[in-house]
C-alpha cells in the first residue's frame, strides 16, 4: 500500500511540474525582492500536506512554514490558505483554483 501511495505522489507531482497547459509563474523584476509595493504579486498556486508537514508552491517556490520569499515569511499553511508577514503587513494568500493534496499513512493489518 506505502508503494502504491508513493507512486501515486510522484505521478501526481510529476504531472503538476510537467502540465504544458499550465501558465509560467510570474517572474520577479531584476535586482528587486518580493515585496507588496513591486510589479510581482503574490500568487498561492498550490498547497500539499503530507502526514503532519505542510508545502506551499507561491510564484513557483515550494515553502514550508517559517520559509522566506523576498520579504515575506510563511506564518502558517492550512489546506485553503496561507498566512505570510513581512514589510510591516500579515497577509493571507488563497490559490485562485480550489483543491489541495493531503497524504496520510495507513496501516493495514
Amino acid at each position: 500500500m506505502f508503494r502504491v501511495l508513493c507512486v501515486a505522489l510522484c505521478a501526481t507531482l510529476g504531472c503538476a511540474a510537467a502540465d504544458p497547459m499550465r501558465p509560467d509563474p510570474p517572474r520577479p523584476q531584476p535586482g528587486g525582492s518580493v515585496n507588496s509595493d513591486n510589479q510581482t504579486p503574490l500568487t498561492l498556486e498550490s498547497v500539499y500536506i503530507l502526514d503532519q508537514q505542510a508545502y506551499a508552491v507561491i510564484n513557483g517556490q515550494w515553502l514550508s512554514v517559517n520559509e522566506r520569499l523576498g520579504n515575506y515569511r510563511v506564518v502558517s499553511i492550512e489546506a485553503d490558505r496561507v498566512v505570510i508577514q513581512g514589510n510591516g503587513e500579515r497577509r493571507t494568500l488563497t490559490p485562485a483554483q480550489s483543491g489541495s493534496l493531503q497524504i496520510s499513512m495507513s496501516h493495514e493489518d
